[in-house]
């Protein structure tokens, strides 16, 4: 995702929807991925520390 960001390519669909396919595949529920997208905006370059990736996918799977 920050890579298309940084090509000029933006936040459009067609690479959001790769990113739900992506996360769904893998088993990730909708509302995780979407948590995921929308913490990204709000840390230093766009990445979310693994220890709050974790507390989302553990809550997902409890």
């Amino acid at each position: 995702m920050n890579i298309e960001q940084e090509h000029g390519g933006g936040n459009n669909s067609k690479g959001v929807i790769k990113l739900y396919n992506f996360g769904l595949r893998m088993g990730l529920s909708h509302e995780s991925i979407t948590k995921v997208l929308y913490l990204m905006e709000s840390f230093p370059n766009k990445i979310v520390p693994p220890d709050v990736l974790i507390d989302i996918f553990k809550t997902q799977y409890n």
